[in-house]
């Protein structure tokens, strides 16, 4: 059972990518998945809830977490392993531990709080999800970090001991070739960025980099939504195009359009979205943090530029859009580095998890 607070009819970021992709991968396999769906921020927010597809068993806007674990518990087959997806949950794990149903607990960390960051810009909301983390750590059998560096964050703010980590890359789908770049330097690059709209991805960056180029040299479009419209507002007075938050197959759409998926963000323990262009053929241009130099080489399949150095960004894209047999060299290097992430590795790695 997948626990989580995203997928399925609750799309917002990436984890709803994972939880989708991860599903599919599992029952291609044969193996019963349940997704147990509990999206808290998005309640009230009618804008990203819809109603509940097959296989989803989603908690109501007025049940709360105990209720809410003990349908879940109610609906539990012998030896299941619960997969929980985000420390917010941790009042449903808790009762769901209670009840003794599931063979194990194990815990995937896509977004741990760490040096100062967090999901939330509020420092109170950051203090919180550390809390969540700690008692869910306490009470998970394993911990899943996608990435050595989440791993090592995990270790570090939570002293937590590294032979119950498993580091899991996430997969991706293959994609069918990407079209052949463009060739002639008038014409304009396309720039995508896929994710959520907030301080924490580079929103100011963002608009510094887009604001520093030549309109008829790139277009900018971003795929998205944000926690707060305030963000929203802002980005709409740049010249990106805002697409707002897209279903699974646009998305995949829009990448096998982009000759280069852009990334400003600040923190990133992984870079899913990053990843996903790459597999679509889409040159990545980033920030280097985080995760995105596990999957990345500058110079050979994307370019990786100093942290709050919208400047360099634009000098790498200005290269690209000058040197059209780069950017086929770097797109189709970037294609081939993604081949080095599929679900089947991904599936792999959990197994050494859900064994235990």
């Amino acid at each position: 059972m997948i626990l989580t607070s995203e997928g399925g009819p609750v799309r917002w970021g990436g984890l709803a990518t994972y939880v989708d992709g991860l599903t599919q991968a599992l029952r291609a396999r044969g193996i019963d998945v349940q997704i147990a769906l509990s999206p808290t921020h998005l309640l009230n927010d009618s804008a990203g809830l819809q109603s509940a597809s097959d296989g989803v068993i989603q908690r109501s806007a007025n049940e709360s977490a105990v209720d809410f674990a003990n349908r879940l518990a109610g609906q539990v087959k012998p030896g299941t392993v619960l997969y929980v997806q985000d420390p917010t949950l941790v009042e449903v794990v808790i009762a769901l531990a209670i009840s003794n149903r599931f063979r194990s607990i194990i815990t995937i960390l896509h977004l741990p709080s760490y040096d100062g960051f967090s999901y939330f810009d509020q420092p109170e909301e950051a203090e919180r999800l550390r809390h969540d983390e700690a008692r869910l750590f306490r009470l998970s059998n394993k911990l899943v970090a996608p990435s050595r560096f989440a791993a090592d964050i995990i270790g570090r703010i939570h002293h937590v001991d590294p032979a119950r980590i498993v580091v899991a890359p996430h997969g991706v789908a293959s994609r069918p070739t990407p079209r052949s770049r463009q060739n002639a330097p008038e014409s304009p690059l396309r720039v995508v960025s896929v994710g959520r709209i907030a301080k924490q991805k580079g929103v100011y960056e963002f608009l510094e980099v887009a604001n520093a180029v030549q309109s008829n040299c790139f277009e900018f479009v971003v795929a998205g939504r944000a926690l707060d419209m305030r963000y929203t507002d802002l980005m709409s007075t740049g010249p990106a195009k805002l697409l707002g938050q897209l279903s699974r197959s646009e998305t995949d759409e829009l990448l096998s359009t982009a000759d280069v998926i852009l990334s400003t963000s600040l923190h990133e323990t992984f870079g899913l979205s990053v990843l996903e262009g790459m597999a679509a053929g889409a040159v990545p241009v980033a920030f280097d943090v985080g995760a995105l130099s596990e999957f990345i080489c500058d110079g050979i399949d994307g370019a990786l530029v100093a942290p709050l150095q919208p400047d360099r960004m634009v000098a790498r894209l200005l290269e690209l859009h000058l040197d059209r047999e780069l950017l086929q060299q770097m797109s189709d290097a970037a294609q081939l580095s993604a081949t080095g992430f599929t679900w089947n590795q991904h599936l792999r790695r959990l197994a050494e998890a859900f064994a235990e």
